[in-house]
């Protein structure tokens, strides 16, 4: 992860893409930059972090912002004013968004994100209908995913229902890939921004990992009664759930760790395997295991 010194260099790097791409900044990147001012003061007096729920909110808001900036040129210029205009909305920080509010801008990010986690495996991306984001291997659609993120179990209720909704409106338009559920459940496993105390990263881990899986163990009733309410056609292939969350290591440094979670829905054999095909290039995907674990990544 990058020093606060770095981050706080992240903001102007972020600042002139999204102006070079016509966004006007609703003044959320200088709430962010007071933000880790005021950490980096606290660090200087050798206190611990004042406000750190807005801290971790800033530190990820500027890491995915730096993932947006990472997709090719051409795709952001094709939808610059459907996705970037609207990338400021809602609060300046993600853990003070009530439950039941619109948060477009970071749902934007988020698509963001997943397409970037498909660039990654080496396929070609796009944001078009008739899903959020379309990932391409030559001129064949390889897989489309719609993008939530849920910040209660009700909402993670109504995600899973009307994920499963758009993806029988793709399977009508003659899209026979995976369909994917992507699901970011950073605030639902940690609403108030807190950070996890561990003796060591690889407990650190092992918690995220357990946490994980409880998320997706919770989702199983969500899933059923989404697939009672969809027609049959709207049965998703599978959910890539994203979990983020700092700790603080032997009650000293803080780490950020990212873990992807990759859970099969589907019952088709055939489907279930050309899903494993596409999500078994991703980075660091675990043989045996359908998920892809980021490592903990060291803040200052």
């Amino acid at each position: 992860m990058r020093t606060i010194t770095e981050l706080l260099a992240d903001i102007d790097t972020v600042r002139t893409w999204l102006a070079h791409h016509g966004a006007p900044n609703g003044g959320r990147l200088e709430e962010y930059r007071a933000n880790l001012q005021n950490a980096m003061n606290d660090q200087a007096r050798g206190e611990a972090i004042a406000d750190y729920p807005a801290f971790f909110s800033a530190v990820m808001e500027i890491d995915d912002l730096q993932t947006a900036m990472s997709l090719p040129e051409e795709v952001v210029q094709r939808h610059r004013r459907k996705k970037l205009q609207p990338i400021w909305t809602g609060e300046p920080y993600y853990v003070d968004v009530a439950p039941d509010d619109q948060d477009q801008g970071r749902d934007t990010i988020f698509e963001f994100v997943v397409a970037r986690q498909f660039m990654d495996s080496g396929y070609t991306i796009d944001f078009e209908e008739p899903s959020d984001v379309v990932a391409f291997e030559g001129d064949d659609v390889a897989a489309v995913a719609e993008c939530k993120r849920p910040k209660t179990a009700g909402g993670l209720d109504r995600s899973i229902v009307r994920a499963s909704q758009q993806l029988a409106e793709a399977r009508h338009t003659g899209i026979v890939s995976p369909g994917v559920i992507a699901l970011d459940c950073t605030r639902l496993v940690n609403p108030d921004f807190r950070y996890v105390e561990a003796a060591t990263e690889a407990q650190a881990f092992a918690l995220l990992d357990q946490v994980t899986n409880a998320a997706i163990i919770a989702m199983r009733p969500y899933l059923q009664r989404a697939w009672q309410d969809a027609h049959a056609d709207a049965r998703t292939d599978g959910i890539a759930l994203r979990v983020r969350t700092m700790f603080r290591i032997a009650n000293a440094r803080l780490f950020v760790a990212t873990m992807w979670r990759v859970a099969i829905t589907t019952n088709d054999p055939v489907r279930q395997q050309a899903l494993v095909r596409f999500i078994e290039r991703w980075p660091g995907f675990e043989p045996g295991a359908v998920q892809y674990a980021g490592a903990p990544e060291p803040l200052p």
